[in-house]
């Protein structure tokens, strides 16, 4: 008995023509997934990065209200891996999760070289959505929010 391909019974397959069609389909199904979970990726490192400088940002305050209202004073732009952990004794510190190398920011007012006469700060770091110049910005008055000009002060830019 003959299939209606005619090929002996038992010896039954697809054409190369319908192999073919089936890869390119799922190749292009494969390419489109692939697409979105990347920019699925993006914004997951960018909300891990918001959640981060908040975290850091209850640091700070934590350690103001403790010390009179004052922090260790770094008056140019440093990293916070670097500085910003050294100067509140944290043991875990956060770091950019995409990058090895620590992207938050931070500086403040005062004298620098950490002693304790700070009051105003600002935490920033690089964002990869909504576009390549977009940075999340923390100020010590407590604002929040993004910027299209990568900050270079203490003077909160929101």
């Amino acid at each position: 008995m003959k299939n209606k391909k005619n090929l002996p019974a038992g010896r039954q397959g697809f054409t190369l023509l319908e192999l073919l069609i089936v890869i390119v389909i799922l190749g292009t199904l494969a390419t489109f997934i692939i697409i979105r979970l990347t920019g699925g990726e993006k914004s997951a490192r960018d909300a891990r990065r918001r959640s981060d400088l908040r975290q850091y940002q209850t640091v700070i305050e934590a350690y103001k209200s403790s010390r009179d209202g004052y922090f260790p004073s770094r008056v140019s732009i440093q990293y916070v891996t670097q500085y910003l952990c050294l100067d509140f004794s944290l043991t875990v510190c956060p770091d950019d999760p995409q990058s090895p190398t620590s992207r938050y920011r931070y500086v403040t007012n005062g004298s620098g070289s950490a002693i304790i006469n700070a009051t105003d700060y600002l935490l920033w770091v690089k964002l990869e959505k909504p576009t390549v110049n977009t940075w999340f910005v923390v100020c010590s008055n407590g604002a929040l929010g993004e910027v299209t000009v990568e900050p270079t002060t203490y003077t909160c830019p929101i």
